[in-house]
């Protein structure tokens, strides 16, 4: 149930990292702030058992992909990386969340 829930959350999360990412006049310190919390919300859900590594796996590629510079590519480029910069918002609190859980377990083998 909770992870159904986590789900949304993750869908809203990139709705809105796109959303903003397209109209930049929507762009707030409480959107990177709810980025961030629902960040987490995935990375503390997702971190489950067999998944774990690819979604640290996933979650690393993206943060490597925003951090590309799109900018000179197209006109569409600043559109781009505002999303990709947005998405990063979401990926980092959730990989962080999924490395410290990777390293918990192994500390307890």
């Amino acid at each position: 149930m909770l992870q159904k829930y986590s789900g949304y959350a993750l869908l809203v999360a990139l709705g809105l990292a796109v959303l903003v990412g397209l109209v930049p006049s929507l762009d707030a310190n409480w959107v990177r702030v709810v980025l961030v919390v629902l960040g987490l919300v995935a990375g503390f859900v997702n971190v489950a058992g067999k998944h774990r590594t690819e979604f640290l796996m996933a979650t690393i590629a993206l943060i490597l992909v925003g951090s590309a510079d799109l900018g000179a590519v197209t006109s569409l480029g600043g559109v781009i990386e505002r999303i990709l910069a947005n998405i990063r918002m979401i990926a980092a609190p959730a990989a962080l969340v999924g490395a410290l859980a990777v390293i918990v377990a192994t500390a307890r083998e």
